[in-house]
């Protein structure tokens, strides 16, 4: 299985470890649920991950740094859930990443010089969380 879509229904509870062990995996849409818990590590050795939308629930806990492992990853969609803590230096890595939103959570702390590694960013959206850092001028480079 390379899609599995399963957003904008009613699906409850956590996000099972055992997508981890879908290595075809490459988009993955569960936005606009229920889902409550955290983003559980072993999701993140589906390594072929391509898009992951997660948007529109109600999940809480911090990034683990295993999303550094998905250097596919073009679409990180985490926005309008209760995530927060800071996010870890090993997201820098995802090199592929064009679209981020992780807009309308909880995340804190500084806004890492090493945004400026995402080269083929072109959407970035980082409003109505709790950073406070400068902006790095490195953004965008």
């Amino acid at each position: 299985l390379r899609y599995l879509y399963l957003h904008d229904n009613n699906i409850r509870g956590t996000i099972p470890p055992q997508l981890g062990e879908m290595k075809k995996l490459t988009h993955l849409y569960l936005h606009g649920n229920n889902i409550i818990g955290t983003i559980p590590e072993e999701l993140f050795h589906a390594t072929n991950l391509e898009d992951l939308g997660l948007n529109d629930n109600s999940i809480t806990g911090t990034l683990p740094a295993a999303i550094g492992k998905v250097t596919s990853l073009r679409y990180l969609h985490l926005d309008d859930n209760g995530m927060q803590g800071t996010i870890p230096e090993r997201f820098y890595c995802l090199e592929q990443l064009y679209d981020l939103r992780i807009n309308s959570n909880a995340f804190s702390g500084y806004i890492s010089t090493l945004i400026g590694s995402l080269t083929t960013l072109e959407y970035c959206n980082l409003h109505r969380n709790e950073f406070n850092s400068t902006i790095p001028t490195e953004i965008g480079k």
